[in-house]
């Protein structure tokens, strides 16, 4: 661990001193530390045996480098074979020992790199299950993606790097560059002239990598975005003609991707040519040098083998190693995602250390509750209604007043601003935000089913429940006939989002969830709005049989669907301007009465 934590000093000292910014620069090298001293302190022993085996094989190397002399000088001057077949020996073993820790290095060099984005990839995960509606619903699903895929990815990657620079490049370069000053100090002094200036090469192009790789990144989320609205909304594709639309965009978006990818490569290659002209330049300068020597009689014809061999496989490392500042340029942006992600507070933090709902009746009570999306905006302005338990309340009223924003903050999506909300006279947000959760079954419009089987999504209304228990809730749920008319019956794959299931089917194995929850609340979001009127029929069979002897809270959009509720409020512009049942408000609600005319169907 000491090793690396002095090579994290080293790197934050040398290899980030690039780029535009001096501040941006410092503050890499604070992340680049950071993650140097978390991953040491995680996979220490994996990363140590990793250097063990990059010693090894370093040593192999610089040996190879070194025999080769031998058999030169034993064939060209001493003439002696059997020298020639012992350090062919030798070769041939040093050859196995480094291909064995080739291997062992490779190895664990992966699992360290699984086990490191698996991790991040959990934390990662985790923390997007603790964001808040609202927070989700302010940027494409396709950029969330595609930002978690790389911040996950990119801590083993710029672990791996350093590992492979300090470990198997710098190693071989120490390796072989003694054998060289062995062979020839003075030569030797002259090609390390040449270090710095392939070096600065590499550094020049560090700010301008940066952005691209920046670039790349949007582009492929513009373009995973393009690909998921046109899975998911396929139907409106070919239903609008709109084949040749989104082609077009998709190409769009796949050319910025192109280009990104084609700027990074040209920018990370360009100096490959003056790079391989000053190799070339070198290597002829051995051959003159060296051969000088041996005509005047100060050097061996191995000596020039020796060291020749020794700076061709050192060049390859060394290319490897003055590409590094670049290569954690083009992985940085992943880190800093990383990092700022792990580093804000959750939009939704955990609550688990409040207690826990205690549901008796399921009494709800809003009272003088403000709520706005927006500052100064305010969507519910001193909204006070009353749920009372085992009876069906519902809320009407035009869209945009305030009926789904009472569902969230019920549900503890949001919190109100200012007022309270009580189950049984316990402020919910005083308790864990799953226990209020716990005790709530919502029915929405849209039944969203998880891609799996029939019983699979059934099931989720009661993780571990037993087949006998899915059966018995889908029967109450009225779809047990139809899901046994499929030849694979329960163990039907729905498909993403439920696409193989019509919408009426969708919603009652919602509703079979529901049932199995056994949830003393249920919210019904207008459940059967989408549905023809035999699908409507079915589902609010099933409906029924839920809401007995439960509070039950109703959005109504179909007014027909609420006249028998025991209490209707009708709310206008974030407030309760109107409440009573049915018959009551037909007398005396005009809001009512002009809702009833309007939208009873």
């Amino acid at each position: 661990m000491t090793v690396l934590h002095k090579i994290g000093r080293w790197l934050r000292n040398r290899a980030f001193k690039l780029g535009p910014s001096s501040d941006s620069a410092d503050q890499d090298s604070a992340i680049f530390f950071r993650l140097l001293h978390e991953q040491t302190a995680r996979n220490w022993l994996t990363y140590l045996v990793s250097f063990f085996l990059m010693a090894v094989l370093a040593s192999c190397v610089t040996l190879t480098a070194y025999l080769i002399g031998a058999v030169v000088n034993a064939t060209t001057i001493a003439n002696d074979f059997h020298r020639v077949l012992v350090v062919s020996a030798v070769i041939i073993v040093a050859f196995l020992v480094k291909g064995l820790a080739q291997y062992g290095q490779a190895i664990q060099l992966t699992r360290a790199h699984a086990t490191s984005t698996a991790f991040y990839r959990r934390v990662l995960f985790d923390r997007l299950l603790r964001e808040n509606i609202h927070f989700l619903s302010n940027e494409h699903s396709s950029e969330t993606i595609t930002r978690l895929r790389l911040s996950a990815e990119a801590p083993a990657k710029l672990v791996d790097l350093t590992i492979c620079a300090v470990g198997r490049e710098g190693l071989s370069i120490i390796g072989l560059s003694s054998v060289m000053i062995y062979r020839d100090p003075i030569l030797s002094l002259g090609c390390v002239l040449s270090v710095p200036l392939l070096f600065a090469l590499a550094r020049k192009s560090r700010a301008r990598l940066d952005r691209l790789t920046l670039m790349s990144i949007r582009a492929q989320g513009g373009m995973l975005e393009v690909l998921q609205e046109a899975l998911n909304g396929i139907l409106s594709v070919k239903a609008f003609g709109l084949e040749r639309s989104m082609r077009d965009r998709a190409g769009r978006e796949i050319d910025l991707v192109r280009d990104a990818d084609e700027k990074i490569a040209k920018l990370t290659w360009q100096y490959m040519p003056l790079v391989e002209a000053l190799s070339g330049s070198v290597v002829a300068l051995i051959i003159l040098y060296g051969s000088y020597r041996i005509l005047s009689g100060g050097s061996t014809p191995g000596d020039l083998v020796s060291y020749l061999t020794a700076f061709l496989l050192v060049y390859e490392p060394v290319k490897r190693l003055t590409r590094f500042p670049l290569d954690v340029a083009n992985a940085m942006p992943g880190l800093r995602l990383l990092y700022e992600t792990l580093d804000s507070e959750p939009s939704e933090p955990s609550d688990d250390g409040k207690p826990d709902l205690q549901v008796r009746e399921g009494r709800i009570r809003f009272d003088g509750v403000t709520f706005g999306y927006r500052q100064n905006v305010p969507v519910l302005r001193g909204l006070t209604l009353v749920a009372a338990p085992g009876q069906a309340t519902a809320l009407v009223g035009r869209s945009g007043s305030g009926k789904s924003t009472i569902f969230r903050l019920l549900l503890r999506l949001r919190d109100c601003q200012t007022g309270m909300i009580t189950i049984d006279g316990q402020n919910i947000a005083g308790v864990s935000r799953t226990s209020v959760r716990r005790h709530i079954a919502y029915l929405g419009q849209d039944a969203f089913l998880f891609h799996g089987t029939v019983a699979d999504n059934i099931a989720v209304g009661k993780i571990g429940a037993s087949r006998e228990e899915i059966v018995a809730a889908a029967r109450a749920a009225n779809a047990h006939e139809f899901i046994t008319s499929f030849p694979e019956g329960y163990e039907t794959r729905v498909g993403e989002n439920g696409r193989a299931l019509s919408s009426g089917q969708r919603q009652r194995i919602a509703i079979a969830r529901a049932f199995l929850k056994d949830a003393p609340i249920v919210l019904l979001d207008e459940p059967t709005a989408s549905l023809d009127t035999i699908s409507e029929r079915e589902v609010q069979r099933a409906i029924v049989q839920l809401c007995a002897h439960r509070t039950v809270l109703i959005i109504a959009h179909r007014m027909h669907t609420i006249a028998d509720s025991s209490a209707i409020y009708v709310i206008d512009n974030g407030q309760v301007r109107e409440s009573g049942d049915h018959a009551a408000l037909l007398r005396v609600g005009q809001t009512y009465q002009a809702l009833w005319s309007e939208l009873q169907v």
